[in-house]
Formats: C-alpha cells, sequence, structure tokens
C-alpha cells in the first residue's frame, strides 16, 4: 500500500475509534450518574423508612448502600474513583493538620460520623433508663403542642408512657400545677427536637412508647457519630492525622461514647457534643479565636449547662484556661453563656418555681447526698471491676504517658504540634477534678448503667491528651501492637453491652457487693 494510502486509512480510522471510544464513556458517564442519582433516592427513601420508626428501622439506612457497594464490586473504574475520592478527603484532613486548609467537614463525614452512625444503629439494643425516659415525650410535645407539658402521654396508659404496675408516674416525671413534667435537665431535648420533627413529617406514631425507643436509638446514635466526628477534627488540629483517628477508633469502640452515649439519651451525650465544640474552637484557633468562635464557646457552655448541673465544673475549667490567656475573652465567653442559657433559666422559673430547675426539686443537690474524701469510691471510680475507668477505657493510660517531655518531643517528630498553651493540663486536671467529684457523690457507680457512665463526660478530654503518645508509638510496630491491644480490651468490655444484653447484670445483682467482683463482672454476664 502506498505511504499516501496509508495516512489516508490511519486519519480515517482513528477518529471512528475515538468517536467509539468517547461514546462509550459517555454512555459509561450517563450510566453512572444514573445510579449516583438512584443510590441517593434509596438512601432518602431508607433514611424516611427509619424515621417512620416502624420494624426493622435500624437496618432501612443501609438501604443507600447497596448500589455503591455492587458496583466497587463489579467496576473497577468505580473503585478507582471511590480510591480516588477518599485519598483526597484524606488528603484534605492532613492539610487541616498543618494549619493551612478548611475544616475537613467531609473527611470527618465520611471517615467518621457515616460509618459510627451506620454501626452504632445496626445492633439494635437501647440502653436507656429511667433517667431517659422523658426525652422523647418531651420533644414530641415540643414539636406538636409547643409546651414542655407531657399530660397527654400518661393519658394513653401504659402504651404512651412507662408507669409502674399501680399506673402511677415513674420518678423521671413530676406533678406541677397540674401537669406532668421530667424530673431531669432539659439538655437532651434540644438534640431530638429535629429527630421528632423528621418523624412526624414521615408519620411515625408518636403516641406509642416503642416508637419513643426507636427514636431514643436514632437520635442517640446521631449524636455520638457527631461527637466522634467533632473529636476527629479536634484532634487532627495537634498536627497528627494518623493519631487522630486512631484515637477516634479507640472512643467509637473501647469507650463509653459506644454505650452511654452510642444506646441512649444520657444527658452524657450532650456534655461530649458541647464540650468538644468549644475545644474544637479552641484548638483550631490555636488559643485565638474570631469574636464568631467566641460566640460558638459561649453557647456551648450554655448547652453544658442544660445538660447537667455537674458540667458547671468543665465551664469553670474551660473559662478559667481561657482566662490565663484572654481575661477579655473569658468574660465575652461567660457573657454568651449567660444570654444563651436564659431561655432556659427562664422555663425552669415558670414550670418549676426557680432557676435551677429539677436538679433542686429531687435533691439530688442536697449535702447529704455528698462524701467527698472516701478512698473506697475514689478507688472505685478507676479500677472497680462493674464501674471503674481503666477497666472500661484502658486505653486512657496513655494520656499520662503525654505527659513527659520525651514523649511528646517523638510525636512532634511524626506532625504533633503542641496546640494552645496548657491545653494538656486543662484536659488532665479537669479529669482528675471529675473524678473527685464523682466519687463524692452518694450514687457514684451510676445506678442502672453500662461501665464508667458518670466518667463519659471527660473522656473526649482523655481522648486528646492520648493524642501526643499515639502519635509518638504509633511508628513504632511494637508499640502499635499495645495500643490496639488495648483498644482490643476496651472493645471486649463494650461489645457485651451491645450485642449480648449484658447490662441485664444490673437486674440479678447486689450494688454493694458485686461491683468489685472479678468473678462476676458485667462484661462476662451474656443472657
Amino acid at each position: 500500500m502506498p505511504k499516501s494510502q496509508g495516512r489516508a486509512a490511519f486519519d480515517t480510522v482513528v477518529p471512528h475509534m475515538q468517536y467509539q471510544g468517547m461514546g462509550r464513556s459517555a454512555r459509561a458517564t450517563t450510566t453512572g450518574r444514573v445510579l449516583d442519582w438512584l443510590s441517593l433516592a434509596l438512601g432518602m427513601m431508607g433514611l424516611v423508612l427509619m424515621f417512620a420508626a416502624r420494624a426493622d428501622y435500624s437496618r432501612w439506612p443501609l438501604l443507600g448502600l447497596l448500589l455503591p457497594l455492587l458496583r466497587l464490586g463489579l467496576s473497577r473504574s468505580y473503585r478507582v474513583g471511590f480510591q480516588d475520592a477518599c485519598r483526597a478527603l484524606w488528603n484534605s484532613a492532613e492539610t487541616f493538620s498543618s494549619q493551612s486548609g478548611p475544616l475537613p467537614l467531609m473527611a470527618a463525614a465520611v471517615f467518621v460520623v457515616l460509618p459510627v452512625f451506620l454501626f452504632y444503629i445496626s445492633n439494635g439494643t437501647i440502653l436507656g433508663a429511667v433517667d431517659t425516659v422523658p426525652v422523647i415525650p418531651g420533644a414530641i410535645s415540643l414539636v406538636r403542642e409547643g409546651n414542655w407539658d407531657l399530660s397527654e402521654f400518661h393519658r394513653l396508659g401504659r402504651s404512651g408512657i412507662p408507669q409502674d404496675r399501680e399506673a402511677a408516674l415513674l420518678g423521671c416525671y413530676q406533678k406541677i400545677s397540674g401537669g406532668i413534667y421530667s424530673a431531669f435537665p432539659s439538655g437532651m431535648v434540644s438534640f431530638t427536637v429535629p429527630v421528632t420533627s423528621m418523624a412526624r413529617l414521615c408519620r411515625a406514631d408518636l403516641d406509642r412508647h416503642s416508637v419513643h425507643l426507636r427514636l431514643e436509638k436514632i437520635t442517640a446514635a446521631l449524636v455520638a457519630s457527631f461527637s466522634l466526628g467533632l473529636f476527629f477534627m479536634a484532634a487532627c488540629c495537634l498536627g497528627s492525622t494518623p493519631a487522630a483517628m486512631v484515637t477516634t477508633g479507640l472512643l467509637a469502640i473501647s469507650s463509653g461514647l459506644y454505650t452511654t452515649v452510642g444506646l441512649g439519651l444520657w444527658q452524657h451525650g450532650g456534655i461530649v457534643f458541647w464540650i468538644l465544640t468549644a475545644l474544637l474552637v479552641e484548638l483550631r484557633s490555636s488559643g485565638r479565636p474570631t469574636r464568631l468562635g467566641t460566640v460558638i464557646q459561649g453557647i456551648a457552655c450554655a448547652g453544658l449547662l442544660m445538660c447537667r448541673p455537674t458540667a458547671a465544673l468543665l465551664i469553670a475549667g474551660l473559662t478559667t484556661w481561657i482566662w490565663l490567656r484572654s481575661q477579655r475573652r473569658a468574660l465575652e465567653t461567660l457573657a454568651v453563656a449567660a444570654v444563651a442559657y436564659l431561655p432556659c433559666l427562664l422555663m425552669y422559673f415558670m414550670i418549676y418555681g426557680n432557676v435551677f430547675g429539677p436538679a433542686t426539686i429531687n435533691g439530688n443537690m442536697s449535702g447529704e447526698f455528698w462524701h467527698p474524701g472516701r478512698i473506697e469510691t475514689m478507688t472505685g471510680v478507676l479500677v472497680c471491676p462493674a464501674r471503674g475507668l481503666f477497666v472500661y477505657q484502658p486505653w486512657a493510660i496513655l494520656a499520662f504517658l503525654s505527659l513527659r517531655p520525651r514523649t511528646r518531643a517523638l510525636a512532634a517528630e511524626f506532625g504533633y504540634r503542641p496546640g494552645p498553651s496548657g491545653w494538656l493540663g486543662f484536659c488532665l486536671s479537669i479529669t482528675a477534678a471529675h473524678c473527685l467529684v464523682i466519687s463524692a457523690w452518694h450514687d457514684w457507680s451510676g445506678g442502672y448503667c453500662w461501665g464508667s457512665r458518670l466518667l463519659t463526660d471527660i473522656l473526649p478530654l482523655l481522648g486528646l491528651a492520648c493524642v501526643p503518645a499515639i502519635a509518638a508509638l504509633w511508628s513504632r510496630p511494637r508499640a502499635r501492637v499495645v495500643i490496639v491491644a488495648l483498644g482490643v480490651v476496651g472493645a471486649l468490655t463494650h461489645l457485651p453491652c451491645a450485642y449480648m444484653n449484658a447490662a441485664a447484670w444490673n437486674y440479678v445483682t447486689n450494688h454493694t457487693s458485686d461491683l468489685w467482683s472479678w468473678s462476676n463482672p458485667p462484661f462476662l454476664y451474656w443472657r
């Protein structure tokens, strides 16, 4: 064939081949977009079915993952695109860790919030108790009627709110001026209002107690997953993204955030969320937040006080730490907190007749319930087999390793940054003070609960304090094994509660003696 004819044939065939390839690419792109929209539609349908709170509510969120998982298994190009997207998100988190990028919200959502929520919602276990019962009815009453009176649920009998055998109110409710109100602080209601609003839109039967339990589970999983997302970003502020992810994993599976926060609407969930919000602002700005950051911290302080009176210790510690560096900002934070707390204060006064609300009515503020200086209880909150901090969070010992200057120097080689002045001292001093306060409480073990429930408030502080030690140790294979082993041991103390109904231990034991029994601890009780 002459050279000119060969060139003409090439010029004819190649564009045709390119056109065919472009056509296949266009068709693949169109198909991919259709599948993406279909996945989104299935995900939205799953959320609607979940908020409807009917049978299998805990499985419906997985519906949105059906097509993506199939495409990951069948399509190589989809796998490559997924890996590239994950790599880009991880790079955004590392850029943020180096103080040169915005908050890695999408990275936190994909790597932490979404998987944690799906993991927590899937087990179907609800670790609520009398303390948590009024939360969902309170939110429903606000959404439907705009008030805090829960009388409509009492009129429904046992299907509305739990009652004792004589159809009398449980201790979590109070009759005041002809109405029925919660006997506990209102802080967690703010987290449940969006969930109950969605449930109402999805036509859930909001009068049934079984639906209340399902909505409690959904809200608890959301609070826990968003809290862990905040923790991941706060830990990234200390400069080591791998250490932040490892520590987040320890908190997610091997701590009370899994059981106390993720399985029920205890007030501790709100405290964890709000203290992490305040700390993220402080760490992100290296101790020099903008006015908006100060406003957010003030609102967080008000949210803390709405959840639990003992949160005043966290507020005092946070504002003192700020005061030592900027007196003006500490005063501004307290001023914003006072303004943000004012609606709650007025509500308490109108319903309960005092500005402290149910915290004073149920007698918990009385001096007869506090007994400081007891060695047995101080030891119990740390190492008791049924409630000990280090039994259910063995990885917490790494926080004290971070106190060593050599550990922090080694961590600096792998990206760790000192952070705002005094942050480590703040975390550990508040941890110690909180342990002393809980040990002085007459019911220091926390009653019907799991693990070290009353110490859940300080777990984010301990987690942040572990970051320097984990950053230093994670690069060494032998030390990495130790961290993983601590995480596994911690997980083994919480998994029985989530999957084996081990919390029933509370019904069959004598708390006076069995709290100290290593032969009959809660995590070995399976039912």
